[in-house]
């Protein structure tokens, strides 16, 4: 998300925020036993805040992207070894994630890579439901 800009940028961050959840929520604190505390920002809006002034060098995003792609792909390769259809949009961003922080040189690249994942796992057209989904919400070209 640091890495990308623009409208991509933000429908990444509107995405994490829709999925993140209160750490508070797993604690057995009933609402009469919580004290009052400061309001913790969500990750969506600490990466909105920072954004604009990171700079990042094409060196550690070349890094960052490569790390990106190898957990998205060891991501899917979970949550669908697993049938777990619940969390088939999860892995579906991760991928398309990686396609739309991609450089420009290296978009070609990155649509190929997802579209080798799209292909591994054709017969799951509820994933590919979900990636096609996920590019559209990112505002990524659609990998054939």
């Amino acid at each position: 998300m640091l890495l990308s800009k623009g409208a991509t940028g933000d429908a990444l961050t509107a995405e994490l925020d829709a999925s993140a959840r209160d750490v508070l929520e797993s604690t057995a604190l009933a609402d009469d036993e919580r004290r009052p505390t400061l309001r913790t920002p969500s990750a969506g809006a600490l990466v909105r805040a920072v954004r604009s002034s990171l700079t990042v060098s094409a060196a550690d995003a070349d890094t960052a992207i490569k790390a990106m792609h190898a957990a998205a792909e060891k991501r899917v390769e979970g949550i669908l070894g697993n049938s777990r259809r619940r969390h088939y949009g999860h892995a579906a961003v991760l991928v398309a994630s990686c396609v739309a922080c991609a450089p420009k040189g290296q978009h070609a690249e990155a649509a190929r890579w997802a579209g080798e994942i799209r292909q591994r796992y054709w017969r799951r057209h509820a994933f590919r439901q979900e990636l096609a989904k996920a590019f559209d919400v990112l505002g990524v070209r659609e990998v054939a």
